[in-house]
């Protein structure tokens, strides 16, 4: 599963989130396993990680355009 706020047409979809981050392309979870997390200034400061440019109006960091790879309808479980 990808979080990317770039992709043109898609729900959360612009140049920058609302924090003023340009949006980018973050893998979340490939073949079952956790790749990242999602961060907003808040909370990338607190963890000592870098913004991922997906944060809600007044909330935590967010799915913005979420898609699968595989672009299926499956979803496998996640692997441990």
């Amino acid at each position: 599963m990808v979080d990317d706020g770039t992709l043109d047409g898609r729900i959360a979809s612009a140049a920058y989130d609302d924090e003023g981050v340009p949006h980018r392309r973050n893998v979340v979870v490939e073949q079952g396993v956790l790749k990242s997390f999602l961060y907003d200034l808040k909370t990338a400061a607190q963890s000592g990680a870098e913004s991922t440019a997906t944060p809600g109006a007044g909330c935590s960091a967010r799915l913005t355009a979420a898609d699968q790879f595989s672009h299926s309808t499956r979803f496998d479980p996640i692997k441990k």
